[in-house]
């Protein structure tokens, strides 16, 4: 009994000593890649269509799978964006919109997710934040483009080319750039004050 009891606390301080030397991860892109290492095929998102008749699934993404995505998205936005500039996401909530929202903040640009809550609200919340790119789905390509403008650069997420491996930021801490549900700094009297 005194030998299983000395053997148990000797393996507990192993897996002690263990989990302090695994740095956690510190912002949700890390976490991603890690899940992406450790479950790789397990799916990480499902999206339910509750108007696509008898099968709600509209679409799924393993870890790896979501990984490869956002590293698609984020490896544009390194190329073509500097820190602190902001990227709009706009369209229905969906895969393509968590990939989108996940690659920007990987790129380390500062993310505006944003659903169509009427026209003038995202008209306001698209001036004060003025947005480097807006990005959506295929889907609602079209209608976006109208919305915004000839002068807004827009990307469908889909469109992003596969296979990308973005160089990671090196952001310090007081640099690291966010996701804002408020654009700042406003240019005039925003919808969210």
């Amino acid at each position: 009994m005194i030998i299983e009891q000395e053997i148990a606390r000797e393996a507990r301080a192993e897996i002690s000593t263990v989990v302090r030397t695994v740095a956690p991860p510190t912002t949700l892109p890390d976490l991603l890649a890690r899940r992406a290492q450790s479950l790789g095929t397990q799916p990480a998102f499902t999206c339910l269509d509750h108007e696509g008749g008898a099968d709600l699934v509209s679409g799924s993404l393993s870890w790896r799978e979501l990984d490869q995505r956002v590293d698609d998205v984020a490896s544009v936005l390194l190329d073509r964006l500097e820190p602190g500039q902001r990227v709009a996401i706009l369209g229905a909530q969906g895969l393509d919109h968590m990939v989108g929202f996940l690659g920007v903040l990987r790129a380390g640009v500062i993310a505006v997710p944003l659903f169509a809550t009427g026209a003038g609200r995202l008209r306001t919340v698209l001036t004060d934040c003025r947005p480097s790119v807006v990005l959506t789905t295929r889907a609602e390509l079209a209608p976006v483009c109208r919305f915004v403008g000839p002068y807004q650069a827009v990307v469908a997420i889909e469109d992003f080319p596969a296979g990308a491996s973005p160089r990671r930021p090196n952001w310090t801490p007081a640099r690291r750039p966010t996701c804002t549900t408020r654009p700042t700094p406003p240019t005039r009297r925003s919808a969210f004050w």
